[in-house]
Formats: structure tokens, sequence, C-alpha cells
């Protein structure tokens, strides 16, 4: 035997604990390659009777028994029963298809036990299948694939499907302006009507969504209706509902658990309250407000006539920046006072009688309260005055 065999050998033993004799029929079987030896290993249990130094010698030397052999005298108890299939001998070199129908065949008949014996021999005993949620997935698949479901490895999107053609309302236009007809596509309009319904249906390792619905359990008795359906290959009576054709794709992620499902965010549905008064209180008469340009500027000439202007006495022009952004421009004297401008802007802008307002200077920002301090006095002839609102 070489260094690396030997080398293999003995990391096989360390790894599985097993004696060198199984050790070297594992290895023998798998051609010297510790990780096929070692998957074969646990596959059998660990328990699998040691093979001779020489398996070929070994199977010459087995007797083999004929049909004559197998016969037993009426009545007796021992009697063993013919089996209708012969079980295939054992390769000595596996495979990973050997491996995987392997897993399958086990997954299926059950785990394996070991009873009684020595060493080198016992009784095997083979328990109930596992059964699970991997075995209600397989069972589905099974059962559509029998009656005539097809396999896809990847549905084809809605986008290489081709844009549908336009559906809606053309006009045909004619000679004159009433010379026009409606053109409508009726076919087209027929044509998306017969296209199925897909529906996708992900089958999870606990349990299986529809579409991007919630994870169902299988362990949930509601579901099990909609479950038998899907074996029988019918259409579940929540799917045909809506009528018309439906196309149901089965997804196989038995091994993957349900991602988390998050709701879609949904628009407010809920119902607001107003509060206060739509329209404020009013009080005493006042001016309608201005609802165009002209009633604007009405309204401004309306305020300018009722300063009062000395045309003997100086004169000076203050403009004025409103809180809406619009701007106002008005004559007056000297002697005018703070609170003729307050006066000024409510006669000109309605809207600003109801509210409480201040007039600032630019620069520096003031603001003038005194109301019966005269322009001369508050030193703002020809400047500019901002309006703030209180």
């Amino acid at each position: 035997m070489s260094t690396n065999k030997e080398e293999t050998l003995r990391q096989f033993c360390d790894v599985t604990g097993a004696d060198e004799g199984r050790s070297k029929f594992f290895l023998e079987s798998s051609n010297w390659q510790l990780d096929v030896a070692l998957s074969s290993f646990y596959e059998h249990g660990g328990n699998a009777d040691e093979a001779p130094s020489n398996p070929a010698a070994a199977a010459s030397s087995l007797p083999t028994l004929s049909d004559s052999d197998m016969e037993s005298p009426p009545g007796s108890p021992l009697a063993p029963q013919k089996k209708d299939k012969k079980k295939a001998p054992a390769s000595k070199f596996a495979t990973l298809d050997s491996l995987q129908q392997e897993s399958s065949s086990d997954e299926e008949e059950g785990q394996a036990f070991y009873a009684g014996g020595s060493e080198r021999s016992g009784q095997q005993i083979l328990g109930p299948s596992k059964g699970g949620r991997k075995d209600i997935v397989t069972e589905v698949f099974k059962s559509v694939r029998e009656r005539g479901a097809v396999v896809f490895e990847d549905e084809p999107s809605s986008t290489s499907r081709g844009r549908s053609a336009f559906s809606g309302v053309g006009y045909r236009l004619g000679q004159t302006a009433d010379d026009h007809e409606p053109a409508t596509a009726g076919g087209n309009q027929q044509q998306q009507t017969d296209q199925p319904r897909s529906v996708r249906l992900r089958l999870y390792r606990e349990g299986f969504t529809v579409d991007s619905g919630p994870l169902r359990h299988y362990t949930d008795p509601d579901h099990a209706d909609f479950l038998n359906c899907i074996r029988r290959g019918e259409i579940p009576p929540e799917l045909s509902g809506t009528g018309g054709e439906v196309r149901v794709s089965l997804e196989d992620r038995r091994h993957e658990e349900c991602p988390r499902h998050i709701a879609k965010p949904q628009p407010f549905s809920g119902k607001g309250h107003l509060l206060g008064s739509p329209t404020p209180p009013t009080v005493g008469a006042t001016a309608p407000v201005a609802g165009d340009v002209a009633d604007r500027a009405a309204n401004q000439r309306a305020a300018q006539e009722a300063v009062k202007i000395d045309d003997s006495a100086p004169v000076t022009t203050i403009q004025f920046r409103l809180a809406d952004g619009s701007r106002l421009t008005g004559r007056f004297n000297h002697t005018h006072t703070v609170g003729d401008l307050h006066a000024y802007v409510s006669r000109a802008e309605p809207s600003y009688q109801l509210q409480a307002f201040a007039l600032l200077t630019t620069f520096p920002s003031r603001e003038l309260a005194d109301h019966a301090a005269t322009l001369a006095q508050a030193n703002i002839l020809n400047t500019t005055l901002l309006q703030r609102l209180k």
C-alpha cells in the first residue's frame, strides 16, 4: 500500500472511528476518494458490514440460491416470499448519480436501524417513512407530473411575450372639421381578454405561497383542499372564481425558507376632520375681496382717494411689499401718520382687514410700532416697507 493510501486510510479511521477493515472497504469502493468514501459511510449509517480484503473473491465464494432453493415446504412459517424486483448487485465504485439515488431511496424508505448481533453482523430494521413537509412537496410534484404537467427551467417573462398593441379609440380625419369617424380596434381588445391569467405557486420548506400572498402552512387544515386540488391536477375554486383561463406555475423551493412577507403600503383610507370654521367670521362692514386685476386696481384707487393728499404740502411716495409677494405703492404727505399707512394697506387689499400685521423698514429692520408718529418723524420718507403678518 502506498504512502498516500495509508495517509487516506488513517484520516478515514480518525474521522469515522471505524476499524481498518471497514475503512479500507469504503475507500476501495470509492477509488480512494476520501470525500466520496465518507459520504458513502454516513449514508449507510456507519454500520455497514466489513468486506474482506478481496471483494471479488468473496463475491465469487458466496453461494447463490436458485428458484428451487427458495421454495419451502407448504405450511412452513419460514417460507420466504418471492420478490418481483431483483436488487441490482452492489457496485464497487460509487458515483454521484448512485449517491443521489441512495439518498432519495433513504428518504422514501425511512431510517435504517441495527439491532442485535456482534460487531461484524447484525439485523437491520427498516423504520417507518420519515414523512414531513418535504414528502408533501415531493408528492405534489409527482402527482402533477403524472397528470401531464410540463417542466420549465425558467418561465418566460411578461416582457418576452411582446407588448400589446394600442387598444384605444382612434379618429380618422376627413376633409372638413366635422368629417371624423371613430375607429376602434375590437380585435385587440378581444385578444387581451382571451389571455390566460398566470398564478405562481411557490412550495417552501414549511408552507407555500400563492403569488405574493402570505405563507400558508402545510399543517393548516384550511389549506388541505387547496393542495388536494393541485395534486389532482385541478384548479382550486379560490383561483377559478374570477372566471377565464388560469395557468398555475409550481416552483420547487423545498430547501428554502419563505422570506418574510412585507405588506405593500396602502394609501390612507380613513377620514379626516376639519378643525375650526372653513371661513373666518366677519365683524362689521368689510369691502369685498378683489377677484381679478380690475377689482384690485379699483380698490387701490379707492384707498388712494381716502388718503386726502394736500398738493400744496410736501408729498412722498412709499412702496409696500406685502406678505403674499405683491407690491403696493401710495402717495402721502409728510404729516400723515403710520396709522394712515396701515389703513391704506387694509383698504387697498381687503384680505388683510381681519389680519393683524406690522410694517417694518428694510435696513436696518425695525417695526413701526408708534401709529401716531408722522412719516417725517419715523424717517421713512421715500422708502420701502415690508409687511409681516402676526
